[in-house]
């Protein structure tokens, strides 16, 4: 056993004010726990200090709280030694029942189920008498679960709502989690869950806690209503799930967070832009990069040194940033214009087609034999053929890599906002004689609405004045004098519709977008302008611009008569 290096430096010092989302600080009473967390890396457990409160789980689950993070960040590496017992022992070292803790599907050859994970439930009794139920779904193991990461819509080979495989997985764990409940006697109304998971078991948990957001039913018609501000989901190196961004960006998703290393390319996966614009639900908080933190390499190597500390204690070894991880991740990111579309990804025949691939993975892990009962992955594979590529894919996705980040520093220290589009709309461009706008006249003679492109409505601006909408999107709009201005973040798509009123003047504006600067990005302000859009508009008419963080720029634009 290494030594306790992490007992008071991660207490006294980058734990401090853990309990971000509890009601009553007069009942919040956070204890000091040594929990016996599964390291990835090693397969063994690793005695670490952490702060728990039982009554995070009585809070309302649509704040953010880190203390919760970080307990979900060993209980969802811990779930991968279950087998051994380790969860377990986390879990009643949390207060938890330990006798009530049942797993299912951690068997590696399981024919019945093409598409499955491990997962384990648990039952916790808390201050006020109700039950915090843990939903812990173990990572990728095996072949059946990377053919299933693979099933993107094996029965269609078409773009669907869901991952296939994912959202199978993702209605087994709720069928057998319904039955769970029912036979352990929890009522509803009583019940806080707890949902968490990496890698493969991120993308379940991602849909499991959606499901139970939205009270679905099980394929078996069971169901147990929970209620939405008392289900907590935090995810870690989260692939996507959902291609209907309304639906995943719904303000009632917004209890679900997802942890993401930008330097980790899992995901990008299915791709997020392009044709497939996959995407996760919830809330997705962005780690620390240099790419991120350019122009202060004091900064990142500040942090790096925080994070090594707890790294080293779950690795036995120091961290040290592949080369390239950053620039590996957005090559993958930007693979999908060489795949192509879902349907051609399955129609095509060389190495970057669904058949090749799932070849691949039946050769370099069969489904029976010596190498199937060792319950080798992807990660042992590489091991043994490329140890240095083994590294870095460990550095870049390892469970121990993200639970040591966490572990290091509070939100704002270690969690980057990533680089906004900034949008500005400008009534009466060069060129153009201008509309009769007295230079201190509040506003602009122009509606504006920010919607989403399914059609849910963001934020606008009309007669004068600005509504925003309750969605997780912030589009940040403001408009004075001249100029309106808003946001896209990261990885977001919004629909601008600009509308000249029905009786007035016509009026000329421009629309530029840039990259917005930030302590992150280190980029100067007002960079060159991505894209910029020039319109006249008559009395009555109106024109549309699709802006696509991910791309940068202007994609589309009308105009219409209305």
């Amino acid at each position: 056993m290494r030594p306790g290096v992490l007992k008071g430096l991660v207490l006294a010092g980058l734990l401090a004010g853990a309990s971000l989302a509890v009601t009553s600080t007069a009942e919040a009473m956070p204890v000091n726990a040594e929990l016996p967390v599964g390291a990835v890396s090693t397969a063994e457990e690793v005695p670490l200090s952490y702060q728990w409160d039982k009554y995070w789980l009585q809070g309302d689950s649509y704040v953010y709280n880190h203390g919760l993070a970080r307990i979900c960040g060993a209980i969802s590496s811990s779930v991968y030694l279950q087998e051994q017992g380790t969860l377990t022992r986390l879990w009643t070292e949390l207060g938890g029942d330990g006798s009530s803790v049942r797993d299912y599907h951690y068997k590696l050859i399981e024919p019945e189920y093409k598409d499955k994970s491990a997962y384990s439930f648990g039952l916790m009794d808390l201050p006020n008498g109700d039950i915090a139920v843990l939903v812990a779904i173990r990572g990728t193991n095996g072949q059946q679960e990377w053919l299933s990461n693979l099933n993107i819509a094996d029965s269609t080979r078409k773009k669907q709502r869901y991952h296939e495989g994912f959202e199978k997985a993702a209605r087994l764990v709720l069928q057998d989690l319904y039955a769970y409940l029912q036979e352990q006697g929890v009522e509803e109304g009583r019940a806080s869950f707890l949902i968490t998971g990496h890698s493969r078991g991120a993308a379940v948990a991602d849909l499991v806690g959606a499901f139970l957001d939205r009270g679905e039913a099980a394929d078996d018609g069971t169901i147990f209503q929970a209620e939405s501000s008392r289900v907590y989901t935090y995810t870690f190196a989260t692939p996507s799930s959902c291609t209907v961004i309304g639906e995943r960006r719904a303000g009632l998703y917004q209890n679900i967070f997802n942890i993401i290393n930008p330097e980790d390319a899992v995901p990008e996966l299915p791709f997020k832009g392009g044709s497939w614009d996959y995407n996760n639900f919830g809330v997705c908080l962005y780690l620390p990069t240099a790419t991120k933190l350019k122009g202060n390499t004091e900064r990142y190597d500040q942090l790096v040194a925080r994070m090594e500390v707890p790294f080293t204690e779950l690795t036995g070894r120091r961290y040290k940033p592949m080369p390239g991880s950053e620039d590996f991740a957005r090559a993958v990111k930007n693979m999908q214009w060489a795949v192509g579309s879902v349907e051609k990804f399955y129609k095509r025949r060389g190495k970057l087609g669904h058949t090749a691939m799932v070849n691949a993975i039946k050769k370099s892990m069969p489904e029976s034999g010596e190498q199937a009962a060792s319950g080798v992955g992807f990660t042992e594979m590489l091991q043994e053929k490329n140890p240095e590529a083994a590294r870095s894919a460990m550095n870049m996705h390892s469970a121990d890599t993200y639970n040591a980040w966490i572990l290091s520093g509070e939100p704002k220290e270690i969690y980057m906002r990533g680089t906004p589009t900034l949008c500005r709309l400008q009534v009466d461009f060069e060129g153009k004689q201008p509309v009769k706008v007295n230079p201190g006249q509040s506003g602009i003679p122009l509606e504006i609405t920010l919607s989403l492109p399914g059609g849910e409505e963001t934020a606008s601006y009309l007669n004068g004045s600005i509504t925003h909408q309750s969605h997780s999107v912030d589009s940040e709009l403001k408009v004075y004098g001249r100029m309106a201005s808003f946001m896209v973040p990261e990885g977001e798509k919004l629909e601008v519709s600009v509308k000249v009123p029905d009786s007035g003047e016509e009026i000329a504006f421009q629309l530029v977008t840039s990259l917005e600067a930030n302590e992150e990005n280190g980029l100067e302000k007002y960079q060159q302008p991505l894209s910029s859009a020039r319109k006249i508009l008559k009395p009555g008419e109106s024109a549309r611009f699709l802006i696509d963080n991910r791309k940068a720029g202007e994609v589309r634009s009308n105009k219409s008569d209305h």
